[in-house]
This record gives C-alpha cells, sequence and structure tokens, in this order.
C-alpha cells in the first residue's frame, strides 16, 4: 500500500488505453476535490456520475458466502488505483479486514473520524473492504438514498448478509470497476461510504451539507 497518497491520471497506463473503452473514453482523470463535492447538497449530483447506468449485464454471483462475483474479474491496476485513492480520504486506515480474507484491504475510520451510526459500519470502525485479485468486487455501507441509487442503475447489489439481518442492512456488493471510468465511479459510491461513516449524511441519507 505504500504510494497510496499518489496523484493518479487514469489513461496514462496503455493498459488503461485499449479497445472500444479508448474511443468511447479519453483519458479520464478522477479529482478529489471534485469526488468530494458531488455530495453536496443532495443525491441527484451523484445520480449524475452513475449515469449512464453500468454497461452490460451484471455479474454472476453466488448463492452462498463469500460473496464475491464469478465473472467479469477486474484488471488488476484498476484494483490498485482504486485503492490508492481511497486512502487518500481524510482519517482512513488501510489495515486488514476482520471480515473477509486476509488479502482484503479494509478501509477504517479513526476513532476521532467515526462520528456515524452503527449501521454505517461493516465493523466498527470499518466501513468498507475491497477484496483483492482476481475477484476485486468491493464491499461498502451506503446511505439508503445512494444505496438505492448504486443499485437500480446497476453498479452493484444488497449484500446477503445485509438482508439476513447480520449486518448493516444498507451493505452493498459493489461490482469490481472493469476500467478507469468504473473506477471513478467507485470511488465516488466509496466517497459516500466514507461520508456516511464521518456522520455526514442525515438518518435519511441525506447530506447535512
Amino acid at each position: 500500500l505504500a504510494g497510496a497518497r499518489r496523484s493518479i491520471r487514469f489513461g496514462d497506463c496503455p493498459s488503461h488505453r485499449s479497445g472500444d473503452f479508448k474511443k468511447r473514453h479519453p483519458a479520464h482523470t478522477v479529482c478529489m476535490p471534485g469526488v468530494l463535492s458531488l455530495f453536496e447538497p443532495d443525491i441527484e449530483a451523484l445520480q449524475k456520475v452513475l449515469l449512464p447506468s453500468r454497461v452490460g449485464p451484471r455479474p454472476r454471483m453466488p448463492e452462498i458466502l463469500p460473496f464475491l462475483q464469478l465473472d467479469q474479474r477486474p484488471p488488476a491496476d484498476c484494483v490498485a488505483d482504486l485503492i490508492a485513492q481511497a486512502g487518500i480520504l481524510d482519517g482512513v486506515l488501510i489495515r486488514q479486514s476482520r471480515m473477509a480474507s486476509a488479502e482484503t484491504a479494509a478501509l477504517a475510520l479513526s476513532d476521532e473520524c467515526a462520528c456515524g451510526p452503527a449501521d454505517a459500519f461493516i465493523d466498527l470502525p470499518e466501513f468498507c473492504h475491497l477484496h483483492a485479485p482476481p475477484e476485486g468486487g468491493i464491499h461498502l455501507v451506503l446511505p439508503p438514498s445512494v444505496m438505492e441509487a448504486a443499485i437500480d442503475l446497476g453498479w452493484g447489489e444488497p449484500h446477503p448478509a445485509a438482508r439476513a439481518g447480520a449486518v448493516s442492512p444498507f451493505l452493498v456488493a459493489l461490482y469490481a470497476p472493469r476500467n478507469p471510468l468504473e473506477v471513478g465511479v467507485a470511488l465516488a459510491l466509496v466517497t459516500a461510504s466514507w461520508r456516511f461513516a464521518r456522520g455526514e449524511f442525515g438518518p435519511s441519507g441525506g447530506s447535512r451539507r
């Protein structure tokens, strides 16, 4: 995880500029201040980032745990880029998850920053974890309104543990990003999860700002 605070310009790497994606999307830069502004003042700004809906069918998911996608595996550099950008968020600690395999990178908050409700965490103070390749999926807790938008637009689905009542009802399995543009969408959703854990969303999932 060294270098987690480096600035990443998506498109600079040859693997980011191939095939139809190159024709449809030139080099894509994720600007952290821009991502933070997505949630001000309300969910409509986030929906603009999530639109258009995720391209193609949803990945196949298992009927048992661990709940990791069975196809549409991500490039390893997309997973690394997402972890690096998430590590820039204020107060975030990247550590081994207690709720997933040893290779999984958990995003947790320092004690002074973990001010959100209990349902904003997978396992206090962990609010999100990113599975290592080859699966590369993301499990995170989203504010209710953000969760509904992300699921409706095809970016993820409810985690079965949430449906069973074993964890936060807002735990979502976010599909692994397949290209730089999807890394940007995933980063926006991770940022929403981070803000939820910080207590920056109200009870209904709307931004307090």
